[in-house]
């Protein structure tokens, strides 16, 4: 949604499943690099987003992150601890976030379902 008003230097693409490239991808043109790893919250080692990022941006680059996460039999949402440690950063990283958030409404006390 950028294009052509914007352009990355760099994109890159995280999935912890095999990932196969769009047709629509060029990828040395687009800067897109595709990379199979699983992303983790609050483990604060290599496979943590957040210990990560550092190492992936400068402050003054712009950055746009978008952050999803559907693990099924899980009922809780690893999006909320990737807001409070993004929120819990002494410099902000981040520029945008687009985030899908989970409420889980049916743990709520007082909550019926209809």
């Amino acid at each position: 949604m950028y294009r052509p008003y914007f352009s990355f230097d760099e994109v890159i693409i995280f999935d912890a499943h095999a990932l196969e490239v769009p047709a629509i991808f060029n990828t040395t043109e687009s800067r897109v690099a595709f990379r199979q790893a699983s992303l983790h919250v609050a483990t604060r080692d290599e496979s943590d987003l957040i210990y990560m990022l550092p190492s992936l941006v400068k402050e003054d680059d712009f950055v746009v992150l978008m952050w999803d996460t559907d693990l099924v039999g899980i009922f809780g949402t690893l999006e909320w601890g990737l807001l409070a440690d993004l929120l819990s950063q002494k410099h902000s990283l981040v520029d945008e976030l687009y985030i899908e958030l989970h409420f889980l409404y049916g743990q709520c006390p007082g909550f019926t379902y209809i």
